[in-house]
């Protein structure tokens, strides 16, 4: 009987032991959660963001303008404004929140909607508007260009809309955008030019793109034409002093022989007169911006008069600065 004691012992002490257990935490008896702990408690409390009170607002239309598309052709664009119910002394009191484009009798053509961003001042990102005609091949479109972050001024989008065969206002393309500080500006130079042009940045230069417009698919698309596009440059490059000189190869054309190397000096100035696409500029999709200009290898300038076809894989070497 002695090699039982112990085991009596082991036995008694579980049996007395598991109640106390069990019995220390009454919501396992009764299935509920247990209580938070007072640390647990404070930082349920600290985790909790502070209510905000966003001002009301209410939101109206305003007198539109009357845009002539055609002659027989009446567009007539009206806003709907976002407006305070107790105006603010910071902030902004008004902001839009919608454009409609509607004919003669009324009828909606098109709208556009912009989002409404605002914290306890107001609206604190107002969308800017800005409404243009333009004339390509003699089709008449509407330009609209709008921007709402006021952080990022060079970040616009912009919608082209033009007149389809059923005399609705359709939107063209898919909005252009800046994207990682890529500018894309429409600008139209000659207002019955066949071309919409499309300014992007380069890293050395602003490249001038020519889009022509495709009545049957009803969208835009690359005029590669002899592949000699436009440039624009605000003023001659000065070059970036280079330890070992400032020099480069000037060829006769593209992908042609080299007429001359030259030797730049820090007065040097340069002139970007235009360039050479010599393989396809990649669009996004039904975006007609374009995401990667690697197809842009050649650019003509002039430097201390001068003129030959520079290699933009030497344009390090001759001191051109680049920027993002």
């Amino acid at each position: 009987m002695k090699f039982l004691r112990p085991m009596c012992t082991l036995l008694c002490a579980l049996v007395i032991y598991t109640p106390v257990a069990v019995a220390a935490d009454d919501s396992l008896l009764t299935g509920e959660e247990p209580a938070p702990t007072e640390e647990e408690a404070a930082g349920a409390t600290e985790a909790e963001p502070a209510a905000v009170a966003v001002p009301s607002f209410h939101e109206a239309y305003v007198a539109g303008s009357i845009i002539q598309l055609t002659p027989k052709y009446t567009v007539i664009v009206r806003k709907n404004i976002a407006a305070l119910d107790t105006p603010t002394p910071s902030g902004a009191n008004e902001a839009i929140s919608l454009l409609e484009f509607l004919d003669a009798q009324g009828v909606l053509l098109y709208e556009q909607r912009f989002p409404l961003s605002m914290d306890d001042s107001g609206f604190n990102e107002p969308c800017s508007v800005n409404l243009s005609q333009r004339v390509i091949a003699k089709r008449p479109f509407l330009l609209l260009e709008y921007g709402c972050d006021r952080t990022a001024p060079g970040f616009h989008t912009y919608r082209l809309l033009t007149l389809d065969a059923e005399q609705r206002l359709h939107q063209v393309t898919a909005p252009l955008d800046g994207i990682n500080g890529e500018i894309i500006t429409p600008m139209v130079a000659n207002p019955y030019s066949k071309h919409l042009n499309v300014r992007l940045w380069t890293g050395y230069f602003d490249l001038v793109i020519p889009f022509v417009f495709d009545p049957k698919q009803h969208a835009l698309t690359i005029d590669y034409g002899k592949r000699y596009f436009a440039v624009e440059q605000y003023q001659p490059a000065q070059l970036r002093p280079r330890p070992e000189g400032n020099s480069a190869a000037l060829y006769d054309k593209p992908e042609g022989k080299v007429k001359e190397t030259v030797q730049a000096s820090p007065t040097s100035r340069v002139k970007f007169l235009r360039a050479y696409v010599n393989g396809e500029l990649v669009t996004e999709g039904e975006l007609p911006w374009v995401s990667d200009v690697g197809a842009v290898k050649w650019l003509e300038i002039d430097i201390d008069g001068k003129r030959g076809w520079l290699n933009l894989d030497d344009a390090a070497a001759l001191g051109l600065p680049e920027s993002g």
